[in-house]
């Protein structure tokens, strides 16, 4: 969808033809969170706030990689650990934390009971190497809101870190294909819900 957005450099929108000269095209506007009917696109909004969890150093690298690319995403923070992660948690308010399962000492699921209730607006997204619907269940059952299996981050990372910003729950497609339930109403109803 092309729109064109009128808009003074403090947001406000402009209605009269003498500013329309100065439009610019958009390909995406999104409805602002204020009452009023302003429209923005995404590179003016905040970035999504990130906070990436891993305890292989590589691994962080490669996903803060990834999310660098995207300018509607900012890392935060990095934590090696289920501990430091949780107090970054608490002090930093992410909207969205990237937390592996497997951690040294506190495990990525202990740490997302905590985190939940720490930061409870912070939404929390798995990303594991296990690839076990039973593990990604239990995993979603501490109130996570998304579970990827990294082989499927190349692919569903960027998409889960949206969705789950949006308020749905997110499914990697590997779990899916695996047989993930889509019909048990405790579960998620397929990748996007």
């Amino acid at each position: 969808m092309l729109a064109w957005v009128y808009t003074r450099s403090n947001g406000a929108r402009v209605n009269d033809a003498a500013h329309r000269s100065l439009a610019v095209p958009c390909r995406e506007v999104q409805p602002a969170k204020e009452a009023e009917a302003n429209w923005r696109w995404k590179s003016e909004m905040a970035p999504i706030r990130v906070l990436l969890v891993d305890d292989h150093a590589v691994a962080r690298r490669g996903i803060r990689s990834v999310l660098s690319n995207n300018a509607n995403l900012d890392v935060v923070c990095e934590a090696a650990d289920g501990e430091e992660a949780v107090n970054k948690a608490e002090e930093l308010h992410p909207a969205i934390v990237l937390l592996d399962i497997t951690l040294p000492g506190m495990s990525g699921i202990q740490a997302a009971r905590l985190i939940r209730a720490s930061s409870p607006e912070s939404r929390i997204i798995f990303l594991s190497q296990h690839d076990s619907i039973q593990i990604a269940k239990d995993a979603l059952s501490v109130g996570a809101q998304g579970y990827v299996v990294k082989s499927d981050a190349g692919r569903d990372l960027l998409t889960a870190i949206e969705a789950v910003h949006e308020g749905r729950t997110f499914i990697s497609r590997t779990l899916v294909a695996r047989g993930w339930n889509l019909k048990k109403p405790d579960t998620p109803t397929g990748n996007l819900s």
